[in-house]
């Protein structure tokens, strides 16, 4: 296999995540899916221009023959609501496409990935053992999640690990309402939006 898919992510989450993303599309298409996927976690959105490129390095080491298709994954918000956005993207596109990326394109969690936890609420109530009656709350995706986690009495940090939370959600559902974000990456692995979002 002369191609590679590599997933720049946040932090643990993230990578549970994407990894059961992927999964549930490679079970429920009707095409063989080989393509080689890297899942790498530069713990942090700081850490995009400080580690990018070097565990880029690393990966480039373990297929040197390969084109490496890299995905930057993000949260919008960080960008598109704050006044000093915390790393250049486009500075981390031009230097992985400058080490020999074949491409670099973004997939951007709308507002962030705990809006995307959020779309399957039944589930996220359900892992947290609360009423299927329980409020969201105020706030932004990030503030319901920890809101409600506190109802639970537990304690919920962006990009860490949380048991048995990701295995929780619908990824099914999940990946329909957020077809548009995941469209450059479904094109990579040569599937098609009837295929992966049906």
């Amino acid at each position: 296999m002369n191609k590679i898919i590599a997933l720049f992510v946040e932090g643990d989450t993230e990578i549970e995540f994407y990894k059961a993303l992927i999964n549930d599309i490679k079970t429920t298409t009707s095409k063989p899916f080989r393509i080689p996927m890297e899942y790498v976690n530069l713990k942090g959105i700081g850490n995009y221009k400080k580690d990018a490129l070097r565990k880029f390095g690393n990966i480039k080491n373990k297929y040197p023959n390969a084109d490496i298709y890299v995905f930057l994954c993000f949260d919008e918000d960080v960008f598109y609501y704050s006044k000093k956005p915390p790393v250049d993207m486009q500075e981390v596109k031009r230097s992985l496409l400058s080490a020999g990326a074949k491409s670099v394109k973004n997939i951007k969690a709308n507002k962030s990935i705990e809006d995307w936890f959020l779309i399957d609420i039944s589930g996220v109530l359900k892992f947290l053992r609360l009423s299927a009656s329980t409020p969201q709350g105020q706030g932004k995706g990030l503030e319901k999640v920890q809101a409600l986690f506190k109802k639970a009495n537990r304690v919920y940090v962006k990009g860490s690990h949380v048991k048995g939370f990701v295995k929780a959600l619908d990824m099914a559902l999940i990946r329909k309402n957020i077809c548009t974000s995941l469209k450059p990456l479904c094109t990579c692995m040569q599937l098609q939006c009837n295929e992966t979002c049906p």
